[in-house]
């Protein structure tokens, strides 16, 4: 069994419940989700992380307005906080399930915070709120 448990990924044997091995994750606020194959475990957040902090942004685009406050603007900055939100990451991490290995890390693009995935059969899918992702 694996459990995501803050930064950490674990595995726990099924037989007695120790703690087979365990990996780190890097830090997500909306936690990880964890979905186990036949030869790999993948690990992805719970919601997919801005490229751009939403304060950092609200604060440059409001900052702007203030320099030079004129109506004309207000579309164009409109469309730039909308897209500070939207454009995001999805960071697929890949572990090998006996060892807890670190196999790949993939940085998937995304739209909004939607992300989902699973696998069917030898393939894991991830799908983001501007992609899927097919990965063997």
């Amino acid at each position: 069994m694996y459990v995501p448990a803050g930064d950490r990924l674990v595995a726990l044997a099924l037989d007695d419940g120790k703690v087979a091995w365990a990996a780190d994750l890097p830090k997500s606020p909306a936690g990880w989700v964890v979905r186990a194959g036949r030869k790999a475990v993948i690990a992805y957040p719970a919601e997919a992380i801005p490229d751009e902090p939403h304060g950092a942004a609200w604060d440059r685009l409001a900052g702007s307005f203030r320099r030079t406050p004129l109506a004309w603007r207000l579309p164009g900055l409109a469309a730039g906080a909308y897209d500070s939100w939207a454009a995001r990451t999805v960071p697929v991490l890949l572990f090998d399930p006996e060892t807890g290995e670190r196999l790949q890390r993939l940085g998937l693009p995304a739209r909004g915070p939607g992300v989902a995935a699973r696998f069917e059969g030898e393939v894991a899918i991830v799908v983001t709120g501007e992609r899927v992702a097919w990965l063997k």
